[in-house]
């Protein structure tokens, strides 16, 4: 097969999440995975915190799920089922979960924030495993043992006098629940915003609602949205805010998730306008900022988990029925995602003669440290220096985002075949390979008839596309931004390819000018060159110009008379 320069590689990029997700674990303590790794000393560590077991057992867990949906394979299986036994311990009988008891976990409690990667976990799982009874029992009393603790609102007393709650409304008091407590008003997180970071659950439990039929997993979904959307004042009237993005933007998607499945369009019509406000804070290549509004742009950093909460919010608004979003997908996964990929084991500093404890690991941890996510980059670079540098909660977020693209490069409606995303993908009636960015085509092998075979068409192409089927110039058809092939058969070859243009482009970018290197939705270069690991190194930038050549056809055909065995 031709290897394709810069191409997004599902199977490289989950070699490289294997990589870190079944070596950045401790054998000592059940797999217990490592949450910071401070690639930043001499020499370099990773060390155990009490977010290892409060979160990471089901954001990884549930990595490690879609990862081996995507590939096929089962080499994170053994991790996987640790991480899994890890989440379904330690839940209280009043349902929530506490994190183990380890010498660096000196107060145990329940943190709201943190249940929704376990709620997520649940809803993933169910999708791959619906028989499995003890997940299903705990994920059930996770979410009755949260409504118990959740506080209602039922009535207004205002100062002109008392009125009734209009809206079903639910919050938290505080943060967290302390064991053997409950609310306990002298302590909290110290990450502030409550009814942002409390309410990250809605959308894992939106997800478990539509997949089990589970009415109490959207009760507390709605009270929590009413409050987010109606009464937190935390977002203006063109959905403007201050906040952590990640929360923030993964509130989004269950907000639009909630309005799909309840038909409130409002509620999408919200959705949407977060989902464009933080945007307008992004890069076109899916650089997408930490926090927006706390501190100044110029200081700010991008957090992978941002990039996953904006390619799912984008695939739930086409769901919603915004087509326009696949562009923006495109250009995130491809870039911005793909670079925040650590793969530089030689950057870091290590001492193998340093015997490991406890509570830390030195041994090999450049080699472990491959595959890993940032917590932090700027624009054109990965900071070595930044707390974060490699973070644990991305680790868990960023596979999925990898799944999700994948999953909906190719997809089947109810009027045939549908390829989204010029990527590889293989379904049981189609095999797609790609040749972007190198070249703007797609191959297309048809493994069953169907009744249309469509394939959306990048606005920048301009409209200039060729299409061969079995070897004969076919006359494109359009509907919208797709060209669409009528009744292909099994056997058939389909070659799709439109202009590729190369281009350098200025972009704004937290306060900073940038200049951009395109080759079609794939970026090859940012200038000024980033330190100390520089992203966007693609190579030199193809010259200027479409990248097609359009020949002139000796025959254009429909696909009458074609036969399938017909020479290339």
């Amino acid at each position: 097969m031709k290897k394709i320069r810069n191409k997004l590689d599902f199977k490289h990029r989950a070699d490289l999440c294997y990589n870190f997700l079944t070596r950045m674990t401790d054998e000592k303590l059940d797999l217990l995975p490592y949450w910071l790794i401070a690639i930043d000393e001499e020499p370099a560590w990773a060390r155990h915190y009490r977010v290892d077991d409060s979160e990471l057992p089901g954001s990884w867990a549930e990595a490690l799920i879609r990862l081996r949906q995507m590939t096929g394979d089962d080499q994170g299986l053994r991790t996987e089922r640790a991480f899994k036994k890890l989440a379904l311990r330690d839940f209280a009988e009043n349902g929530l979960r506490f994190h183990h008891k380890y010498p660096w976990t000196r107060t145990i409690f329940c943190n709201y924030h943190e249940m929704a990667y376990f709620a997520s976990l649940f809803a993933a799982w169910y999708e791959d495993e619906p028989d499995n009874k003890e997940m299903i029992e705990k994920a059930r009393g996770l979410v009755r043992g949260l409504l118990k603790v959740v506080a209602e609102k039922k009535e207004i007393t205002y100062w002109s006098g008392n009125f009734p709650q209009q809206r079903k409304s639910y919050t938290f008091e505080g943060d967290s629940y302390y064991e053997g407590k409950g609310y306990d008003k002298t302590r909290w997180t110290g990450r502030g915003e409550e009814s942002i970071r409390n309410a990250i659950m809605i959308s894992g439990l939106v997800r478990w609602a539509e997949l089990t039929k589970d009415e109490a997993a959207m009760d507390l979904a709605e009270g929590l949205i009413n409050h987010v959307v109606y009464e937190s004042r935390k977002f203006g009237y063109e959905q403007q805010y201050i906040a952590h993005v990640h929360s923030t933007m993964w509130i989004t998607t269950g907000v639009i998730h909630y309005g799909i499945l309840t038909n409130n369009t409002e509620l999408i019509k919200w959705g949407r306008g977060v989902y464009e406000y933080t945007k307008k804070h992004s890069s076109t290549f899916g650089w997408v900022p930490e926090y927006i509004g706390w501190r100044d742009p110029r200081e700010e950093f991008c957090e992978t988990c941002c990039i996953k909460d904006m390619i799912e919010c984008a695939l739930c608004l086409i769901r919603a029925g915004y087509a326009g979003y696949w562009e923006d997908i495109d250009r995130f996964s491809r870039n911005h995602l793909c670079e925040s990929q650590f793969d530089q084991a030689d950057a870091i500093a290590v001492d193998n003669s340093k015997p490991d404890t406890a509570e830390y690991t030195w041994k090999d941890i450049g080699e472990r440290a491959v595959g890993g996510f940032s917590g932090g980059t700027e624009v054109n670079s990965l900071s070595i220096s930044r707390f974060r540098s490699l973070a644990g909660c991305c680790m868990g977020t960023a596979p999925q985002a990898f799944y999700f693209v994948w999953l909906n490069s190719v997809t089947e409606e109810n009027d045939g075949i549908h390829v989204n995303l010029p990527n590889d993908r293989e379904t049981d009636s189609v095999n797609v390979f790609s040749h972007h960015p190198e070249e703007a085509k797609l191959d297309i092998q048809m493994k069953k008839d169907a009744k249309a075979l469509f394939v959306r068409i990048s606005p920048w192409a301009g409209g200039r596309v060729h299409v061969r089927v079995v070897g004969k110039d076919i006359f494109p058809i359009w509907i919208g931004d797709e060209i669409v092939i009528r009744e292909p058969r099994k056997g058939m070859k389909i070659t799709v390819q439109h202009a590729n243009p190369a281009v350098r482009r200025k972009e704004d970018i937290r306060g900073t000018t940038y200049d951009v290197d395109w080759v079609g939705n794939t970026v090859y270069n940012v200038y000024p060159k980033g330190d100390p690991i520089r992203l966007y190194q693609r190579g030199p930038r193809p010259p200027k110009g479409d990248g097609l050549k359009i020949p002139a056809p000796t025959q254009w055909s429909s696909l009458t008379n074609l036969q399938i065995d017909s020479p290339e």
